[in-house]
């Protein structure tokens, strides 16, 4: 469908936003062009989504101790990192304690654990606090990371996603996990990329 003023322009684009439909902008010298496919609106997607072999987005988030930790502080390394929606919620409070009891294994292997969430550092503090938990959380209150990584929810907290990452790249993604299982199928994931 071709369009040629910026109303009726507007006018198509509220159309296929309502219909649910891809826009692709085929703008040419005559004019706006535009068509429509698909069930989804093109316009509002969010970060492509991360792949295993993809280069890891690098980050700079404040640690539970308030220092500042960026993914480039363990290169050579391999580094499990879990985004997860909640401080003190049941499904996160059984997933940091299973990462919890299996941290000897985790750092006998080498490999870092890091909790992430779009919590603020105070609440980590008192997470960790009241879990005794050993490792390190990291809080994404700008949810810049939770955006990089592809894991921010709609409504606005980082979604339950784990990813391997060696020397600064995705092994591995698990983007379903099972809070009480999760911890024990990551080690050995971690263990055979290390």
């Amino acid at each position: 469908m071709k369009i040629k003023t910026p109303l009726t322009a507007s006018f198509a684009l509220a159309s296929l936003f309502v219909a649910g439909c891809t826009y692709q902008n085929t703008a040419n010298a005559e004019g706006i062009g535009a068509t429509a496919s698909g069930i989804h609106l093109g316009l509002f997607d969010k970060t492509p989504e991360l792949k295993e072999g993809d280069a890891a987005p690098d980050f700079a988030m404040k640690a539970d101790d308030g220092r500042t930790v960026k993914l480039t502080d363990y290169k050579n390394r391999t580094v499990v990192m879990y985004f997860y929606p909640r401080d003190e919620t049941p499904g996160c409070t059984k997933e940091a304690c299973a990462f919890r009891d299996s941290l000897a294994e985790f750092k006998k292997a080498g490999i870092e654990v890091l909790g992430v969430s779009v919590d603020s550092v105070e609440s980590h503090k008192a997470f960790k606090k009241n879990q005794r938990l050993t490792f390190t959380l990291l809080s994404d209150e700008s949810k810049e990371t939770s955006k990089a990584y592809g894991v921010l929810s709609d409504a606005g907290y980082s979604k339950r996603v784990t990813f391997i990452i060696k020397d600064g790249v995705i092994k591995k993604i698990y983007p379903q996990v099972s809070p009480a299982e999760h911890a024990a199928e990551v080690l050995a994931d971690a263990k055979a990329v290390s």
